[in-house]
């Protein structure tokens, strides 16, 4: 594959730190939290969320209003950064928003899925992938997952047979989801072969997130008494930290328990040592996840000091804007829920 020149672009270096410094700072999360939701839409109203949630108030309120908000300012934000930037910069970013084809093709599925509306099943796409708003407008007509499937045409389809094979056996999209990922991440790790020095980083954390979804997969099927050679196909053998050997001797656990002892002795066994250790005591693998994207996102963060005037600041600030969204999603959904202040704190990825 050829290599992708990557030159130093002042002017979008310079956008991009403009635009990293009007993020929502950590501190700000915990008055978030205090607030109810009323309160939560006046705050954002002061952020670079205002002209969205203006645009939209005439034709949602609530948590509907703020959900269907956030998802077009993301749009609208990446967007922007393709526009602003050079052919190579750009070329990178598009690569990194196949994350956003993926989030839209699982949308469109779970929603045809689920019998959603479609008007439903748009507010919540993201069109700034190799998906544009008018591709994703005619999958959104098609009435099955299967012809959404056979349309999609940004990755090869037999990164997709054995999943939709699994759904019409068993009516379950999990491998058929879980084959998406997997699609995307080789793309994106063939992608990054074009830029060896500069994304050198990027590759390192990429490593990382597929170790992770490893691990979710493993600890998920084994809770669910999945047998070795179905929790195999749900495995991707490119990860950063745990071999191809270490993998099959994780995928051999005989039982959850096994399984977690199996984890202890990984690359991972530190931080995911009080999350194992909870689940030891109550049976609860919900702190699993949370553990897992506070540390992701610590390694994230680093992505933007490494080197002020490269792609890894650009790629840094990407990462830090879906995580906003993330918490602010999460703060939302869950006074909806009138969970407590306590509650949203633990499930806020603050780094």
């Amino acid at each position: 594959m050829e290599k992708l020149k990557l030159q130093f672009y002042p002017y979008t270096f310079a956008r991009v730190s403009v635009m990293k410094a009007k993020l929502i700072p950590r501190h700000e999360y915990d008055k978030l939290v205090k607030m109810e939701l009323n309160g939560i839409t006046l705050y954002l109203e002061n952020t670079e969320y205002k002209s969205e949630i203006d645009r939209l108030t005439l034709e949602y309120s609530g948590v509907q209003l703020l959900e269907v908000a956030l998802y077009k300012n993301l749009t609208r934000t990446f967007n922007k950064l393709k526009r602003i930037s050079n052919e190579g910069t750009r070329r990178l970013i598009e690569e990194y928003l196949k994350r956003m084809d993926i989030w839209n093709i699982k949308t469109l599925i779970r929603g045809k899925y689920t019998k959603m509306d479609d008007d439903q099943i748009r507010n919540f796409l993201i069109p700034v992938g190799v998906l544009t708003e008018e591709k994703l407008e005619q999958l959104l007509e098609m009435d099955t997952i299967s012809e959404i499937i056979d349309n999609l045409k940004i990755f090869e389809e037999k990164y997709f047979k054995q999943g939709y094979e699994y759904f019409e056996q068993t009516n379950s999209l999990v491998l058929l989801e879980n084959q998406i990922d997997i699609a995307y991440y080789k793309e994106i790790l063939e992608f990054i072969k074009t830029i060896p020095k500069q994304g050198k980083l990027f590759s390192e954390f990429l490593g990382m997130e597929i170790d992770f979804l490893n691990i979710r997969n493993l600890v998920k099927l084994k809770l669910a008494g999945f047998e070795e050679d179905k929790i195999r196909q749900f495995i991707f053998f490119s990860g950063r930290y745990i071999p191809k050997n270490q993998l099959e001797d994780l995928i051999g656990a005989k039982d959850l328990k096994r399984l977690m002892e199996k984890l202890k002795k990984t690359e991972y066994g530190a931080i995911l040592k009080e999350s194992i250790a909870h689940f030891e005591e109550t049976g609860e693998l919900s702190e699993l996840d949370l553990v897992i994207e506070n540390y992701l996102l610590k390694k994230a963060d680093f992505l933007p000091h490494a080197a002020l005037l490269s792609v890894n600041n650009i790629l840094g600030y990407m990462f830090a804007k879906e995580l906003e969204i993330k918490n602010l999603q999460k703060i939302i959904k869950s006074k909806q829920l009138g969970m407590s202040e306590e509650f949203i704190r633990k499930q806020i990825v603050a780094g």
